[in-house]
């Protein structure tokens, strides 16, 4: 059904902005957050996310990218989520501009570890990555890091590319902004989903 629908709008002009909206609406009804959006793929959302965290709304830094001077740009990561889903989650941070700074050690980490490195400054982001990749790692987990990020008010981005039919669970958990796959268990063309805060999805 989803190919049929793809393979006969393939002929049709859309305004993109219009189709955004809506998918915006329909994607925060089903899923609890205030805001959602299309992007390319899971992989699109880390990038457009921590670019998001670093910019706002403001569209002089948006076009200054992936120049960061002058704008927060260190994006907190414990060292157990520098994984590979094919490409690196460090690469997806740094095509924004930013500059990844690990944290803990590869068999764990601790919450002093992340507030150390929040209270050097310059910080844009925190970022975790919800899947099998992680499952066994001895890191600092969502609802400990959200609170974290909270105190510190610091965006939580996280990428939980295959958890989407945990969306609505993951956005209570208190992450500003969530990337996932849409073409793995939700069966779309290739896509990626992000859900979250209104002002950073926008």
């Amino acid at each position: 059904e989803i190919a049929q629908f793809v393979a006969a709008s393939l002929s049709e002009p859309f305004e993109l902005d219009a189709i955004q909206n809506a998918a915006g609406q329909r994607i925060a009804d089903e899923t609890g957050a205030e805001w959602g959006c299309v992007a390319a793929c899971a992989a699109a959302c880390i990038t457009l996310g921590i670019a998001a965290c670093m910019t706002g709304n403001d569209m002089g830094r948006v076009s200054q990218l992936p120049d960061t001077a002058g704008m927060p740009n260190r994006v907190v990561l414990q060292k157990g989520h520098c994984v590979s889903f094919g490409a690196p989650v460090t690469q997806m941070i740094r095509l924004s501009g930013a500059e990844v700074v690990e944290v803990g050690t590869a068999n764990g980490c601790r919450p002093w570890h992340i507030e150390d490195a929040l209270a050097k400054g310059h910080v844009a982001a925190i970022m975790a990555v919800e899947s099998y990749h992680t499952a066994g790692y001895v890191g600092v987990k969502l609802p400990a890091l959200a609170q974290i990020a909270k105190k510190a008010a610091i965006p939580l981005v996280l990428d939980a590319a295959t958890q989407e039919l945990r969306l609505r669970e993951i956005v209570a958990s208190g992450a500003d902004l969530i990337g996932c796959s849409a073409h793995k268990y939700l069966g779309s063309a290739t896509a990626g989903v992000m859900v979250g805060r209104r002002d950073l999805v926008e």
